[in-house]
């Protein structure tokens, strides 16, 4: 079997596996605030926040898929992101990794570390008048990507209800980017048995 044909079974195997043992949650979030660093063709941001452009704004939104495997705190973590860049083109990423899950028993806070290859991507910037070569991105005709081993996010999450968190996190959302996110997680736990059983998650009146 050629491993291209390889590779999306042993996904999907995975997925599988994950979902027959482990919680599962998912996740939306708003995509606003980031930061830049990176000098190149900063001439061309439209969305500076700061005379400099280190600082921009780059509206768009995040879904994701967790499925918990290990007592409730390593997760294997699908995830899509889509955006206007600063240079107000489309862009985007999609990142498959793992996330570490940190809580303390009968605590409604939580911290989470995720890390994981990612694929950006962008609408070309190749046309836009003064644009220099940016050797970080390949392709150059109608879309331009770039492919990063190590990727991650951090997250701080809320518990507003039993199945639902309040999330505020900062993602890896470009080569030499990350943005700033906030939205919701909803639990569709596979093993749900009068509560959601999400690391130590309790049901009670808030």
């Amino acid at each position: 079997m050629k491993k291209s044909k390889l590779f999306p079974l042993i996904i999907f195997l995975i997925t599988c596996t994950s979902v027959s043992l482990a919680q599962v949650n998912f996740g939306f979030q708003f995509l606003s605030a980031s930061a830049h660093f990176d000098e190149m063709n900063k001439k061309l941001y439209t969305a500076n926040i700061d005379p400099e452009g280190q600082f921009g704004f780059e509206p768009g939104v995040m879904l994701s898929m967790e499925f918990f495997t290990y007592k409730n705190q390593l997760a294997f973590r699908l995830e899509q992101g889509i955006h206007k860049d600063m240079a107000a083109q489309t862009a985007g990423f999609t990142h498959i990794g793992a996330r570490i899950h940190f809580m303390k028993k009968k605590s409604n806070h939580s911290f989470n570390i995720a890390f994981g290859p990612t694929i950006f991507y962008r609408k070309t910037w190749k046309n836009m008048e003064g644009y220099e070569i940016d050797e970080t991105y390949s392709g150059e005709e109608t879309w331009q990507s770039s492919f990063s081993v190590i990727s991650g996010a951090v997250e701080y999450r809320y518990r507003i209800a039993p199945k639902i968190d309040l999330a505020f996190s900062l993602n890896h959302s470009g080569p030499k980017s990350v943005s700033f996110g906030a939205g919701i997680h909803i639990w569709m736990s596979t093993n749900f048995n009068g509560g959601c059983n999400c690391g130590g998650y309790r049901r009670h009146r808030i």
